[in-house]
């Protein structure tokens, strides 16, 4: 009976369908001694953890050498950055405001601009007209109430 119990255990275990109290249980029956001659090839799956625990680390790493000399060569790196927005930035106060001293210059300015808007918001409008054909021709086809 429980050889039936433990494949139907390892059914689930290899579907992914076991707890992990039932995965104890297999880990505990393949531990002991009692295992069935045609369940022995689980025998390392299930006692991985026990190897693996015995397994040390004996090996050195390698140092490091240079690793404080790349950090300084990110400081200066930033530090030059930092720099160069200084040195290469206007550091003006004051923005310009494109202001005007004559009031008639400030007028006909203002007047250029505005016919700059006017001219390109006509442009603009007439493509529009294409978009309200295109409306009433799907309006025909589709025929909306």
């Amino acid at each position: 009976m429980e050889l039936d119990k433990i494949k139907m255990l390892l059914d689930k275990y290899f579907d992914a369908e076991t707890t992990l109290e039932e995965e104890q249980v297999l880990q505990d029956y393949f531990s002991s001694n009692e295992v069935a001659i045609e369940l022995q090839e689980y025998i390392p799956l299930f006692n991985f953890r026990k190897i693996e625990r015995d397994i040390e680390f004996n090996h050195s790493l390698p140092k490091r050498g240079n690793q404080g000399l790349y950090k300084w060569f990110a400081v200066a790196a930033s530090i030059a950055i930092i720099g160069g927005l200084f040195l290469f930035n206007d550091i003006k106060n004051e923005p310009e405001l494109g202001t005007y001293e004559d009031p008639q210059v400030a007028l006909q300015k203002t007047k250029d601009v505005l016919n700059m808007v006017s001219f390109y918001m006509n442009q603009g409008q007439e493509n529009l007209e294409y978009v309200s054909e295109f409306g009433e021709v799907t309006n025909k086809i589709i025929k909306t109430p």
